[in-house]
């Protein structure tokens, strides 16, 4: 599995990565998504997973909200501030770990996360929709 892993930390980034190759994966490390058009250079690296901080410089959220509007790889959020799973899913991202996390919690849920696929582009309004249905329906 290819992964992206956006994450201003330089010692997590550092873990996450070993974690991953270590597994078999191959990783593409990304500090912050500021400069460049971020998501087009998401897209081209064709990655089965996005991992990215929320709180970073450039925005998780932002790189979220940037990628949905394209066809767009799963993205996987990860915050040590208290968020909820609803406000990741209202900007399109497929799941939200919780810093600090477990290793093998975390290997899981890039696992579903890319499971589900590319998906198709969504406007941030359809986003919010998805994610209030799928709250219900649980």
């Amino acid at each position: 599995m290819r992964v992206v892993v956006f994450d201003d930390d330089p010692e997590l980034q550092q873990v996450v990565n070993l974690v991953l190759e270590q597994e078999g994966h191959e990783v593409v490390a990304m500090h912050s998504a500021v400069g460049v058009d971020t998501a087009a250079a998401v897209v081209a690296l064709e990655p089965d997973v996005v991992l990215s901080d929320v709180r970073m410089p450039g925005d998780g959220y932002r790189l979220t909200d940037d990628l949905v509007g394209r066809h767009h790889p799963p993205i996987l959020l990860m915050s040590a501030w208290i968020i909820g799973v609803e406000e990741v899913r209202r900007h399109g991202a497929a799941d939200l770990l919780q810093k600090p996390f477990d290793l093998e919690e975390l290997l899981d849920r890039l696992s579903s996360a890319a499971a589900a696929g590319w998906k198709r582009p969504l406007k941030l309004q359809d986003a919010a929709e998805e994610a209030q249905e799928e709250q219900r329906t649980g």
